[in-house]
């Protein structure tokens, strides 16, 4: 029934499992702004409960790695893990911004990064 997340949806339309991907895909790409307070607040909480659960799992996994010995010693560089996850979210982002057909130049002027950039060193 629905091909594209514009098209209408009429009340004697039969809805197959297409459809509500397709009405997922409509609600989510409508802007933060056009939703209740309480919606806002629910979905700000899902995001940051997703962020420190991966921020958790992220920590563990380099705990683990950096105390459990391999072939008889312990890893000693975590400056390293550091790095290889820096080059995966690179490689991660190239992909994304290739999928979605975004520019691979920068929008925003450099020194608007600034403040994420001292955050992101800082963290390490």
């Amino acid at each position: 029934m629905l091909q594209h997340p514009t098209d209408i949806l009429r009340p004697t339309d039969i809805l197959r499992p297409h459809d509500v991907a397709v009405l997922a895909a409509r609600r989510a790409s409508m802007p933060m702004a056009s939703r209740s307070v309480r919606e806002q607040i629910l979905w700000s909480g899902f995001y940051a409960a997703g962020l420190i659960g991966a921020l958790l799992i992220y920590g563990l996994l380099q705990e683990r790695i950096m105390t459990i010995p391999y072939g008889g010693e312990v890893f000693q560089f975590s400056v390293f893990l550091v790095y290889a996850n820096r080059i995966a979210a690179v490689g991660f982002a190239i992909v994304m911004v290739i999928l979605h057909g975004e520019p691979l130049t920068c929008e925003a002027p450099l020194w608007k990064y600034l403040i994420i950039s001292f955050s992101n060193v800082y963290a390490s």
